[in-house]
């Protein structure tokens, strides 16, 4: 029977007892009302300002009248021609590189005109070229001159097959030559 009433007496203590509530909970129920204050204020302040903006706002006398100066529409002629001293930017930008550098003898455009890709802009002058064109080319009618006489020396057994292979070699040689002179004078 102790024990009975021991936890009777227990249970009794337990729900008896008022404790004071915990004050995580005191803060909630506190953030909780400020809230709703400030919902109902802000509900009343848009009323306020709804009612006002349908009744016309503020009273007449408060705001001054604006001036307004008003004209007749016509037909005239505007200038086109705007003089004004700044600087200007584009809004699209082209570098132009050349291939080659050297002194202009030519422009081929005038400013302002339009071109296309591939279109000779300036021809520079190209004496030098020229001249390495025509060295190359004599040098490489020489070496053809010569594997001619070497093959048919060989023929007789005169020149070993070394000096025809060799001669060959520079055929090709001179040819590629000729090739990059030709190339160099039409970049000019």
């Amino acid at each position: 029977m102790n024990a009975d009433r021991e936890i009777r007496t227990a249970e009794s203590d337990r729900f008896s007892s008022a404790e004071p509530p915990s004050v995580p909970l005191l803060r909630q129920a506190l953030i909780a009302v400020l809230l709703l204050l400030v919902l109902v204020g802000g509900f009343f302040a848009y009323q306020r300002l709804v009612q006002e903006g349908s009744e016309g706002g503020p009273t007449q006398a408060t705001v001054p009248a604006i001036p307004v100066v008003t004209s007749s529409a016509e037909m005239r002629l505007v200038a086109r021609r705007v003089e004004a001293v700044g600087t200007t930017l584009s809004r699209r930008a082209i570098e132009i590189v050349p291939l080659a550098s050297g002194r202009v003898e030519e422009i081929a455009f005038e400013p302002g005109q339009f071109v296309e890709a591939g279109d000779v802009l300036v021809r520079l002058d190209d004496d030098i070229e020229r001249a390495d064109l025509a060295e190359a080319e004599a040098k490489l009618q020489q070496t053809v001159l010569a594997l001619r006489r070497a093959r048919a020396l060989r023929e007789k057994n005169a020149v070993p097959e070394a000096t025809v292979d060799q001669l060959v070699a520079e055929e090709a040689s001179g040819r590629a030559e000729v090739d990059r002179a030709r190339r160099r004078l039409a970049d000019r």
